[in-house]
């Protein structure tokens, strides 16, 4: 036991460090509590400070955000062969986009640049969308796609872009006779639409007859062909350096 007057002193730096907790002064405290330990190591108002302490310095931080809505989904390939890159194979591959284009632009990334776009918001048709992949996966089933990727994000001028970065090869598009729902659909929604279901696949040119047989006519559309030069180039009338998207890219 101690004696009333170191009783008090005790207690009087107790509930002072238990302040200097509490505004987070940690450090204050613990040079307090460890001051009236070397004079008192009994005092259990000094254990009980220094154990709180102690506890408050294991004390894991919870950080939480606004809930947000993540969906994420797994597939199962049952053979490593079936692997498909977004990088083309070899010069003199041909292009391809399975799917229709609409002038889907409510929402898009050009929208957001350039500003409002009289087009529609996109649309999944789950009956021709579930089509196209079968008939995708029984054509890669048979080998006859040397790479793919997904239109989204930008629409077909950006999946394009990031083909011909990941190869560092060049990329000849002409995209006069892609398979489209209107046929008044502007040059810029052709190359910027975000419509759903859309896949950019490239193929040898050995294996175009026996890949066509694979899709409806009106869900292909031959694009174009992959080319030596480091560039990219649309219908003739557009074309650019690959340095130059990099760059953009990276910016």
């Amino acid at each position: 036991m101690v004696n009333d007057e170191d009783s008090g002193f005790f207690r009087y730096n107790f509930f002072l460090a238990n302040y200097l907790l509490h505004n987070e002064r940690n450090l204050e405290a613990q040079a307090i509590l460890s001051s009236d330990r070397n004079l008192n190591n009994s005092n259990l108002l000094i254990r009980q400070a220094e154990n709180f302490l102690l506890a408050q310095k294991n004390k894991k931080v919870k950080i939480s955000i606004p809930p947000t809505l993540l969906i994420s989904s797994v597939g199962i390939i049952k053979d490593y062969n079936d692997l498909l890159s977004i990088v083309p194979r070899k010069f003199g591959d041909l292009i391809f986009i399975i799917g229709k284009t609409n002038s889907e632009m409510c929402g898009s990334e050009y929208e957001k640049v350039f500003g409002y776009e009289n087009g529609s918001i996109p649309k999944v048709d789950k009956d021709i969308a579930k089509r196209n992949y079968n008939n995708f996966i029984k054509a890669n089933k048979k080998q006859l796609i040397n790479s793919a990727i997904s239109i989204g994000l930008g629409g077909a001028a950006v999946s394009l872009a990031k083909m011909s970065i990941a190869s560092q090869m060049g990329l000849k598009i002409d995209l006069s006779n892609i398979q489209k729902t209107n046929r008044k659909i502007k040059s810029t929604h052709i190359l910027f639409s975000e419509s759903q279901s859309r896949i950019i696949t490239t193929i040898s040119p050995s294996n175009r007859k026996e890949f066509e047989t694979y899709f409806e006519k009106t869900q292909l559309s031959f694009i174009g062909k992959v080319i030596k030069s480091k560039k990219i180039t649309f219908n003739d009338f557009y074309q650019s350096n690959l340095s130059n998207i990099f760059g953009e890219f990276t910016r």
